[in-house]
């Protein structure tokens, strides 16, 4: 049957903007090329996954989109190196599963095994041991690249530099990539042996990130809500993968077991009420109340630590139909602290509240233009859209974080202003230049690259 393009609304999974596409939907990496054809019909295309990016970065409105949610076939796997190659569909989740019965683990993981590998390539995503193991594309070996030629080329850090980091963090607009090798982490166990550290302010959080601790990943939850001398307050959250001889009796006959991972799905959007700063404000001081301060290891899943949020399979519903911004910025070490009390002071004094807050710390960045992480930390706050006055906070913001040397993350972003891409990225134009080189007709383009003129005017 002749592949076709299908009218239809698609959005990030933030909810917003929501806009109309021309869909088409390969089964097989045999039909992308086709696919592409049919896509660029309608004018441009954009690859997209299962949409996990949170704002516009995988829509095209009026435009083509080629779908690659169904190439979800497990390639390759060589169990002494741990190298995996699959095509660019496959979910995270089946990662996971494939992976850790075999004694190995993603190298590097967001926050959501929803998100595909062709995603997390294209997005260079990052986890919460980026100071230590750096980003996703730094595990990828190899991948193969649909170009708008129609030409398919294997990339590799080695021999096609240029277009392997301008396709690593380049948000799907150098081609389609139809299958990825990475390198898995091996690992002696599915459990991970966790810390919880509890900080009474900022400044207690920052000193406590700024520790080289023995364990590879840490995140910490923010109380946004919290002012005054609790400002910045949060619960530090140092994990690493448990040896066996750390497991509970029971779990010791299975190592590498997986717990059961039944997730609740919501039928229908809350009240709006559930959300509001006086629920998030109780909810906030509950869930800091509930950890002690005693700083002794707990045993646990994987999935509470690495993917808490996947325990509510469509959490963004949420939300409700206004949907919401991830304000995510990275700002370098010496700014970081002040702009982010910045943040939080003005945010909590508005009541724009939230649940969802982290502070990461990063290392260094890589050879990508477009590539997000950078040497020093990351702020993420989920804030409800429902109100139209949250919009000119977030822009003054996004002026104080470039003033800062720092950025936002494109692609979490539905809004930010064009004028300011080039001081956050400012290896832009040279990768709007190469892109030039590989699509001179600028076949590849999305809502957010003509938003923010990321291949100019």
């Amino acid at each position: 049957m002749p592949l076709r393009a299908v009218e239809m609304g698609l959005s990030g999974w933030a909810g917003r903007p929501r806009e109309r596409s021309w869909v088409v939907r390969p089964e097989h990496r045999t039909e992308v090329a086709e696919a592409l054809r049919v896509a660029m019909a309608r004018g441009s295309a954009v690859a997209r996954g299962r949409g996990t990016a949170y704002g516009d970065v995988a829509m095209n409105r009026h435009g083509g989109v080629v779908a690659t949610d169904r190439l979800r076939r497990l390639l390759a796997f060589q169990s002494d190196t741990g190298l995996l190659t699959c095509e660019a569909g496959v979910p995270l989740r089946d990662v996971v599963e494939f992976a850790l019965p075999r004694g190995f683990f993603p190298a590097v993981t967001p926050g959501t095994w929803k998100a595909t590998v062709g995603g997390c390539l294209a997005c260079d995503v990052h986890g919460k041991n980026h100071h230590v193991a750096g980003s996703f594309a730094q595990h990828v070996t190899e991948f193969r690249l649909l170009t708008a030629s129609g030409d398919v080329v294997v990339c590799t850090q080695e021999g096609t530099p240029e277009l392997f980091w301008a396709t690593a963090g380049g948000l799907g607009l150098t081609g389609v990539i139809l299958d990825v090798t990475l390198r898995l982490r091996r690992v002696a166990t599915s459990a991970v042996r966790v810390r919880y550290r509890k900080l009474a302010d900022l400044d207690a959080t920052f000193a406590a990130l700024e520790e080289d601790e023995p364990e590879p990943y840490s995140v910490a939850w923010l109380d946004v809500l919290a002012r005054g001398k609790k400002l910045g307050r949060s619960v530090l959250m140092l994990g690493d993968h448990a040896a066996p001889g750390e497991l509970p009796p029971p779990w010791r006959s299975a190592p590498f077991a997986l717990p059961p991972t039944r997730a609740i799905r919501l039928p229908f959007a809350p009240p709006p009420g559930v959300l509001s700063a006086p629920a998030v404000r109780l909810f906030n001081a509950f869930f800091y109340r509930r950890f002690s301060s005693r700083d002794e290891p707990v045993v646990q899943g994987l999935r509470p630590y690495f993917y808490p949020l996947e325990a509510i399979d469509n959490f963004n519903r949420l939300y409700g139909k206004p949907g919401f911004v991830e304000y995510q910025v990275a700002l370098p070490r010496a700014a970081a602290r002040d702009v982010f009390r910045t943040i939080l002071e003005r945010l909590s004094a508005r009541g724009y509240g939230s649940f969802l807050a982290v502070v990461k710390r990063l290392g260094a960045g890589n050879q990508a233009p477009l590539s997000f992480p950078s040497d020093g930390y990351t702020v993420a706050i989920d804030i409800p859209a429902r109100d139209e006055r949250l919009f000119p906070i977030l822009s003054s913001l996004d002026e104080l974080v470039a003033m800062q040397g720092g950025r936002v993350y494109l692609a979490k972003d539905a809004r930010l202003d064009a004028r300011l891409v080039d001081a956050m990225y400012p290896g832009r134009a040279e990768w709007a230049a190469l892109l030039d080189r590989f699509d001179p007709e600028r076949c590849f383009t999305s809502s957010l690259s003509r938003r923010l003129a990321l291949r100019g005017h």
